[in-house]
């Protein structure tokens, strides 16, 4: 399971400290970075269920981290490729492969059941399933490895 606490703990790692602001349909979460830290800022009316503040959360988090920031007016192909980087980063921090598997051998193989399994929303669990199996060639039909 992701836990806030988690989190939490990767936002402090990072220097994140976050703002609640309303965005008025920009986005859900924006982000503005100097040297020494990040502010994340998200529209909490945004998020129905505290699956989809986590979800938020590791996202704006993984940018930070990952250093994927650009302006909101930068060209189409930074903005993807810097939104791949960071979900890539989401997928390999909170939705392992091993725990993906861990959850497959308790008997949590539909999309939504292992979204239970980590307590995050299942259309990110789709998005992290299509990523390992696409992007990076993992077979959850053979748990071996």
């Amino acid at each position: 399971m992701v836990s806030l606490e988690s989190i939490y703990e990767d936002v402090d790692r990072h220097n994140i400290i976050i703002f609640q602001y309303a965005l008025e349909d920009m986005a859900d979460g924006a982000i503005i970075g100097n040297a020494n830290g990040y502010g994340v800022f998200l529209d909490f009316s945004q998020y129905k269920t505290v699956r989809q503040y986590k979800a938020a959360l590791i996202h704006e988090t993984s940018h930070c981290a990952t250093g994927a920031l650009h302006r909101i007016d930068s060209p189409f192909e930074l903005v993807e490729r810097n939104e791949y980087k960071a979900q890539r980063r989401s997928y390999e921090t909170y939705v392992p492969v091993n725990e993906i598997k861990q959850a497959m051998q308790y008997g949590y193989t539909e999309p939504w059941e292992i979204a239970d399994w980590f307590d995050l929303p299942e259309e990110d669990i789709k998005k992290a399933l299509h990523y390992w199996v696409e992007c990076r060639g993992v077979n959850f039909n053979s748990m071996e490895g």
